[in-house]
């Protein structure tokens, strides 16, 4: 069983309560595993799964899932899903009909599993989902992930960057969902080949491009 396999390699749960009642009726087979492990992580930090109710530290599932917290930051409509784990990109894995990869810097959605026990399974056996061996090859080089980061792209993957060690520095998760809310909201609806230019205003009411 692919759920079972998962949680015999994660780590120690990220909290020591039940998920939320209301997550059983909402998404089950979530709820089940969660109850099992209470959110983790898991594939040397390639793997997030975010807990329910209470978290020893880090966003709860309800807190990621809230609107007002990086999902409002598109400026386009992106789809009502349940975002439950991320891999180690900070690309959402999210649960509804069936288990899809979101990807922050498009919006767009990629098939990963009909239901979240083959969702298991895939992962364990596919390293492009998690991005286990660019985990794996940081901790041997640089440490282990910190909680709460995730390995971001200098440059973004979707004007060129590269999966690579030396494209990636490892920061906030949620400050990465944020930011590549903005970048998707900029490029959305651009022809492929389109010229690029970013302004970002700093806290200081700067500009950099």
């Amino acid at each position: 069983m692919g759920i079972e396999r998962l949680l015999a390699i994660a780590g120690p749960p990220l909290s020591d309560s039940d998920p939320a009642p209301q997550l059983r009726q909402t998404a089950p087979a979530l709820f089940e595993m969660l109850r099992a492990r209470n959110g983790f992580y898991a594939l040397d930090g390639a793997l997030h799964v975010f807990p329910s109710g209470i978290s020893k530290h880090g966003h709860t599932l309800e807190v990621w899932n809230a609107p007002d917290l990086w999902l409002d930051g598109f400026s386009f409509a992106i789809p009502e899903r349940v975002y439950f784990a991320e891999n180690v990109f900070g690309e959402q894995f999210t649960l509804g009909e069936s288990v899809e990869l979101f990807d922050p810097e498009t919006g767009a959605l990629s098939p990963v599993a009909a239901t979240l026990e083959d969702w298991a399974d895939v992962i364990l056996e596919d390293n492009y989902f998690t991005g286990h061996s660019i985990a794996s090859q940081w901790k041997l080089e640089r440490g282990p992930i910190e909680p709460g980061c995730r390995l971001l792209p200098k440059q973004p993957f979707v004007v060129g960057g590269q999966y690579e060690i030396d494209n990636l520095y490892s920061g906030q998760s949620l400050e990465g969902m944020q930011f590549r809310a903005y970048l998707a909201s900029q490029i959305h609806g651009l022809p492929d080949g389109a010229r690029v230019v970013f302004e970002i205003s700093n806290r200081r009411g700067g500009r950099q491009s």
